[in-house]
């Protein structure tokens, strides 16, 4: 081949990459966003988010049949800070079904305590944590204990067979203390015995803590969370442009003090 036609043959090349690119670039900004969940909230401005209503203090319903709940504040909140005309669509679902209906698209994005859970990154997308959960240790006022691993021939309540019981158990075993566990079947037992003196300690997952320490002031917790658990606002895996906007909502109420405000207001 000469090399006229050479440059000739590249000519052709070069046009038909520009044509394939110029129509890849026109049909980009006739759609906008690569991302469906996104751009289905920016067209209907209503933002879909799926719920288990029946966790409190997450989420559950008040008597006038109301959504109400940490949850069910934070959703409102993310969605205001994509724009005062937007609106929340709570779509009630059983929490095992949580995940298979973002995959249906009967929700756009699920906050309903859900966990992040490392084997579902190929399925969904999470969020940066907005609240951690586990297990707290509660003492009372002027008690020796300070810490989980100052429970050595020290007596701690919890509920027989709770997450806590089964937490303190390891946790005595992992570090050699010897702990003397009273077990109580109901957690109300549990918090009375603490309450009457006959226990120097209680573990309890995090919600019925923070509960009991706002009905008992003199009740204190100390140290770190025991087997901290990340809580995420939860997506279809697909919706990168949606995930980002969470994440930057997220960071916005975060540094303006409203996850704390509504860590203080249920819990």
């Amino acid at each position: 081949m000469t090399r006229g036609l050479q440059r000739y043959a590249w000519l052709i090349v070069a046009g038909v990459l520009f044509l394939a690119a110029a129509i890849w670039l026109v049909m980009r900004l006739s759609t906008g966003s690569g991302d469906a969940v996104w751009r289905r909230i920016q067209s209907t401005r209503v933002v879909r988010v799926g719920v288990d209503a029946t966790y409190p203090p997450y989420e559950d319903t008040a008597l006038d049949g109301s959504l109400q709940g940490y949850d069910i504040d934070l959703a409102n909140a993310i969605v205001r800070q994509w724009g005062a005309d937007l609106s929340v669509q709570f779509v009630m679902i059983h929490f095992d079904g949580l995940y298979g209906a973002l995959q249906s698209d009967t929700c756009d994005l699920v906050i309903s305590a859900v966990p992040y859970d490392e084997t579902m990154t190929e399925d969904v997308r999470y969020s940066q944590p907005y609240l951690h959960t586990g297990q707290v240790l509660l003492t009372a006022q002027g008690s020796p204990i300070n810490s989980w691993r100052g429970l050595d021939e020290h007596s701690v309540a919890v509920e027989l067979g709770s997450e806590a019981h089964m937490a303190l158990r390891q946790l005595a075993r992992d570090t050699g203390q010897q702990v003397t566990i009273i077990y109580e079947r109901e957690p109300a037992q549990a918090l009375e015995v603490l309450l009457s003196g006959r226990v120097e300690a209680l573990v309890a997952d995090s919600t019925s803590a923070a509960a009991w320490q706002r009905a008992h002031p003199e009740l204190i917790a100390v140290d770190e969370l025991l087997n901290p658990v990340a809580l995420a606002v939860v997506t279809r895996h697909e919706a990168s442009e949606t995930m980002a906007e969470v994440n930057r909502a997220l960071e916005d109420l975060r540094n303006a003090g409203t996850l704390q405000a509504l860590h203080d207001k249920w819990f």
